[in-house]
């Protein structure tokens, strides 16, 4: 019989979002200072890119790459995130994870504060594996009845998105199974069979943020004070979608 192994956060993506700003890219060397100012030596200027300002205004058009983690700063026009895709030895820690994340926010924050964006609504993305320990099959079946309730007998992916409205949040979560094979960089079209699989598991991802209140109040403008809150909604539903699977 197959069972979960403990779960492991990939990534985490904190994320603001302001008025479109049309002079982001001129701005680089100010959010420079202010990354300076909030961590020394801690995130450089890696490029400001070569984008059309009449582009799509969520593409990243500034990059800043940490020199002491495994993060990156990314600003648009809309938009200003910490992507953080944490080492294998560190992704167990949900303890630690959450106090980063937390930590990060407040980054976040600060920045928006001195380069005078006023925040619309921001939440959180995190990625989380629960890897399988046992049979494609198996694992097919505990997400048809858990997720779905259908005839599972010839299905081979699943794959499912459930958003749902809590208070002044959407909480977005993702379920998803993985196969991953041993395989090195081919040039040439490769074989996945299954007889070759190294891991398999579910890949869970949890996106919260307060902009259902954004978008149902006129006068809404997010803060600061709503981190804890989005903090512990992403947490808890990451827990509890867990839990399900496991039960």
């Amino acid at each position: 019989m197959g069972y979960f192994e403990p779960p492991h956060v990939l990534s985490n993506t904190l994320s603001l979002f302001f008025e479109k700003q049309d002079d982001i890219k001129g701005r680089s060397k100010e959010v420079e200072n202010i990354l300076n100012e909030l961590l020394p030596n801690t995130y450089s200027l890696s490029a400001v890119l070569s984008i059309p300002d009449q582009a799509d205004p969520s593409l990243p058009r500034i990059v800043f790459n940490s020199a002491v983690d495994y993060s990156q700063v990314f600003v648009s026009q809309i938009n200003i995130t910490i992507q953080v895709n944490y080492p294998e030895d560190r992704q167990a820690d949900f303890t630690k994870i959450k106090q980063d994340v937390a930590r990060r926010m407040s980054v976040l924050f600060n920045i928006a504060r001195k380069a005078n964006l006023e925040c619309l609504y921001g939440g959180i993305l995190s990625s989380v594996v629960l890897y399988f320990n046992g049979e494609d099959r198996e694992l097919i079946e505990i997400l048809s009845k858990k997720l779905l309730r259908i005839d599972y007998t010839n299905t081979h992916d699943i794959e499912i998105k459930i958003t749902t409205c809590e208070g002044k949040f959407y909480k977005n979560l993702t379920y998803r199974n993985f196969r991953d094979w041993d395989t090195q960089i081919h040039y040439h079209t490769i074989r996945l069979s299954d007889r070759d699989i190294k891991r398999r598991g579910v890949l869970i991802v949890c996106d919260y943020n307060d902009r259902y209140a954004y978008n149902e109040s006129l006068d809404y403008k997010t803060s600061e004070s709503i981190t804890d809150d989005i903090i512990e909604g992403t947490f808890n539903t990451i827990n509890e979608s867990i839990e399900l699977l496991k039960s």
